[in-house]
């Protein structure tokens, strides 16, 4: 079976495989991956975030090498739910104007985006 998408013809080749131009995808799959994907993601970045604020909150105590506002904003912006736990289980940067005000920002945006994949599919 062949269909026009755009300016590109795809043909189905078996049940669920579409050849593209030359690349194959999953056709079936494409609409599902976000929501089997996202959760996986949000779980490792949200870890991976907490045991920044971890580091540099540890660091911070022996006087050692820190990590930049900047990078923890960052990763704030990646993952606020591990920043806003680091923030809370390690103590570290609530007193700071720019993290608290910031990551209930970043929160709320994450919010909205997790609301707009599950409308949208």
């Amino acid at each position: 079976m062949w269909l026009r998408k755009g300016g590109t013809i795809t043909r189905q080749v078996t049940d669920g495989l579409w050849i593209i131009g030359d690349a194959v995808s999953a056709g079936p799959l494409t609409g599902t991956a976000p929501l089997l994907w996202f959760p996986v993601f949000s779980l490792i970045t949200t870890i991976s975030v907490l045991l920044l604020y971890g580091y540099d909150k540890h660091q911070a105590v022996i006087s050692g090498r820190r990590l930049s506002e900047r990078t923890l904003l960052l990763s704030a912006a990646i993952a606020p739910f591990g920043a806003l736990f680091g923030m809370v289980l390690f103590r570290h940067k609530t007193r700071t104007r720019k993290f608290v005000l910031l990551v209930p920002v970043f929160i709320a945006l994450h919010g909205m985006f997790i609301v707009l994949i599950l409308i949208h599919g």
